[in-house]
């Protein structure tokens, strides 16, 4: 009877409706039974997300808690695990990270499905961050990316890069948070997640408002706000709605920027129904501030300041005062100014957050330097620059070291100075010993111009017989490229065209099924890819044997390289099932030219693909050598190369193979290989047994 109680409290409480799950009629007990006690849970947490997303937060958490004791009763770990993980995320989305860390570390070690324990990482990583502490957020973000496949699990993967790129916001790493937001929207793209969508968007306008880019900002916000009410997530609208009234308000648009603030009230008493906007209306304090209406500004801030002292708010109230403070400084009341200002100090020191305690003493030093107490003033400038130099030690040692170099430019001018009088003087005693030698100079002159003129027709007979024969030669390579290229086109790129303009038939006439139509569009873009590959092959290797080739090399971290290039044959290789790993260490740089680099990888990954069987890996590693380079190997487990093959794997007279599923080329991969390794001080050699797999390795110098 217990059992079949728990089951109409559940069965309740998935079919009522927000606000109202005790008047709902529960259902029979056939009707509950009917229902397995796995489908019930996951009905709850599914309702309790909606209720999250439309802003009934409250209700959300609620209908979480009563659920809690319920699954603790049947003993059934995994959902009470799915049910914690709700109501975590929940804790976050009412601006309450302590609970959710709480429950979030408890959960921690008691997954071994990796999705799972990704996703507890991740919430855990913004509780870190919600908190300040930035260096565990980014520490538990990484932790769920190393568990997470990008492919197979892209939705899990876009949140991470999200939430990684929020903490670099934070910490002030623009350029990292900007591309980790960038990729989020392309992975919520692909997969139509527009959640995740929606949130990045609105994170990229947050980073572009810190980094003073406020047009910029408007535009990506706009586009948050039009996806969360497609959507109907009215949490995500809030935010949004706030940071377009903070871009409106550095733009000057000061009265749209005030509509919009009173439009986030409104939405904040709609989803955070108890936690009140003391920070929207410090904001409006703040614009009221800068239009020159006092008497708003103070309401607003004062208004605040309640808000923050009923929820317990230090920061709170140190903004909020130093924001009175300054309003009742423009009205000339400079003895509350200095109260205010007080108060400030005196929380800043209680909870020890430095920064603000520091703004408190600078604000305390101006108002009683202008009000001539410079006794007052000193006392608290010392303590302001006690303050400041602990938080600038950084700033200080970047002085330092300015200084330094300057000093030692002018020691080096110095110098200069002294080896450019030695110099003169030195020119000098030259200028005497020419007119010494000036006369045997001359005779010298005078026979090498014979010995010139007796040896001149000779040399320029033998010059031009040179000429005449470096243009033939440079005649018969170039007849050889065009021969060549001739071949390769009428042949390997000829073939797959036609198979293509088969398959684009098939298509056209529409006589196919659905999964026939699937299999000849995944073949056409396999073929597609293989074509343009087998051109990039054959436009470098003509270029080279045309114009010759000019390499330019730099630092390049390998790992970010290979990746990429990684990235851009996942959908070749999915085609055949293989899977493809990035090993090299993420510190590995080396000193080589990026597109030759890239080149040479493309050719090795697709040369494994080729002849790789379904289900086989592909592994990009590295190793170091003694001598200053970096080995890099590409392993596959396909069909090898025999001995034979072998001999001419790298040379221009070798034949191409068919690979495992009679995929064609063009016979220049390997060979541009090895010409542009060696352009780069590079080698490149071969490891394989026929059956068994093959193992290419190639070096480069390692970076200084």
């Amino acid at each position: 009877m217990r059992l079949v109680s728990l089951i109409l409290f559940l069965f309740v409480v998935v079919f009522s409706a927000p606000g109202q799950i005790k008047q709902q009629p529960a259902p029979s007990e056939k009707q509950a039974q009917a229902f397995s006690m796995n489908d019930r849970i996951m009905l709850i947490v599914g309702r309790a997300d909606s209720l999250k997303k439309v802003g009934e937060i409250q209700e959300s958490i609620q209908l979480l808690k009563k659920t809690q004791p319920v699954v603790e009763s049947v003993g059934k770990s995994n959902l009470e695990q799915l049910v914690k993980i709700q109501l975590a995320d929940s804790y976050l989305s009412n601006n309450n990270p302590d609970s959710a860390e709480k429950i979030l570390a408890g959960l921690l070690n008691k997954f071994s499905e990796m999705a799972k324990k990704a996703e507890v990482l991740t919430l855990l990583g913004r509780s870190y961050m919600d908190m300040g502490r930035y260096e565990e957020a980014i520490a538990r973000q990484e932790e769920a990316s190393a568990l997470v496949d990008s492919v197979r699990q892209p939705r899990i993967y876009g949140r991470i890069l999200l939430n990684k790129g929020t903490v670099h916001e934070e910490t002030g790493n623009f350029g990292s948070a900007f591309n980790h937001y960038l990729r989020s929207i392309d992975i919520a793209e692909a997969t139509a997640d527009s959640v995740l969508l929606a949130t990045a968007l609105n994170n990229i306008g947050v980073a572009y408002n810190n980094y003073g880019q406020y047009e910029e900002a408007e535009h990506h916000l706009q586009q948050a706000i039009k996806m969360n009410r497609q959507i109907n997530n009215r949490v995500g609208l809030l935010r949004s709605v706030v940071n377009l009234a903070i871009s409106q308000d550095q733009l000057g648009n000061f009265d749209r920027s005030i509509s919009l603030y009173q439009r986030a009230v409104k939405l904040d008493e709609e989803v955070r129904k108890n936690t009140p906007p003391f920070q929207i209306y410090y904001n409006m304090g703040q614009l009221y501030k800068k239009k020159g209406e006092l008497d708003k500004a103070e309401a607003y801030y004062l208004q605040s300041l309640e808000y923050c002292k009923k929820a317990g708010i230090p920061q709170g109230l140190i903004y909020n005062y130093g924001g009175l403070a300054n309003v009742a400084e423009l009205r000339g009341n400079f003895s509350k100014s200095e109260n205010y200002y007080k108060r400030a100090l005196n929380i800043a020191r209680k909870i020890s957050i430095a920064p603000l305690e520091r703004d408190a003493l600078e604000s305390l030093y101006d108002l009683m330097k202008s009000q001539g107490a410079y006794e007052e003033a000193l006392n608290y400038h010392e303590k302001f620059v006690v303050i400041s130099d602990s938080l600038q030690n950084v700033s200080r040692q970047q002085e330092i070291e300015k200084a330094e170099t300057k000093l030692g430019l002018r020691r080096q001018e110095e110098i200069n100075q002294l080896l450019q009088e030695k110099q003169e003087q030195q020119q000098a005693r030259i200028a005497v010993q020419n007119w010494m030698i000036g006369g045997t100079v001359a005779i010298i002159f005078i026979i090498s111009i014979l010995l010139l003129l007796l040896s001149r027709y000779n040399a320029e007979k033998k010059k031009a017989n040179a000429k005449l024969e470096s243009q033939q030669r440079q005649l018969r390579e170039l007849n050889q490229v065009k021969d060549k290229i001739l071949a390769i086109i009428s042949h390997d790129l000829r073939s797959p065209m036609a198979s293509m303009k088969v398959m684009l038939q098939m298509l056209e006439r529409k006589k196919l099924s659905r999964e026939e139509v699937e299999e000849v569009s995944t073949s056409l873009k396999m073929r597609i890819s293989q074509n343009i590959n087998m051109m990039d092959n054959l436009l470098a290797w003509a270029r080279e044997q045309m114009s010759g080739l000019e390499v330019n090399t730099i630092s390049l971290k390998a790992h970010d390289i290979v990746e990429e290039v990684i990235k851009n044959f996942e959908f070749q290789a999915q085609g055949k099932k293989i899977s493809l790993r990035n090993e090299v260490p993420d510190h590995i740089q080396v000193q080589a030219d990026l597109n030759l680099f890239s080149l040479v990888v493309r050719n090795l990954l697709s040369n494994s693909i080729k002849f790789s069987h379904e289900g086989d890996d592909v592994v990009v590693r590295t190793a170091e050598n003694t001598d200053g380079s970096v080995v890099f190997e590409v392993a596959d487990q396909g069909i090898g190369i025999s001995e034979e093959d072998r001999e001419w794997l790298f040379s221009e007279g070798g034949k191409p193979r068919l690979g495992t599923n009679n995929e064609s080329g063009s016979g220049l991969g390997l060979q541009l290989c090895r010409e542009f390794l060696e352009k780069q001080d590079g080698e490149i050699a071969v490891e394989s047994r026929e059956g068994e797999g093959t193992t290419f390795k190639f070096s480069l110098p390692k970076a200084s």
